[in-house]
């Protein structure tokens, strides 16, 4: 899942508010789906913009694992 908020850069504080948001419905969603985080089958990427630059996203957190196999450990695996 992908969790972004904008933010207007112009405004002080706003950039943190928006990463707070991120964190707040990232930890609310990897607690909602703890059995299929714990499994992994979920992924969050937390993302914020300015939406009044021509920026690009910023990336706060990922939680991909590039040694982290869809269904936990190997022991789920069939065969």
């Amino acid at each position: 899942m992908v969790v972004r908020f904008d933010y207007h850069g112009q405004v002080p504080g706003a950039r943190e508010r928006a990463a707070e948001h991120c964190r707040r419905v990232s930890d609310a969603l990897q607690a909602r789906y703890a059995d299929l985080a714990a499994r992994g089958l979920l992924y969050v990427l937390q993302v914020v913009r300015d939406c009044n630059a021509d920026a690009p996203i910023e990336v706060l957190a990922c939680s991909v694992n590039a040694d982290a196999k869809a269904g936990g450990t190997d022991e789920n695996l069939p065969g």
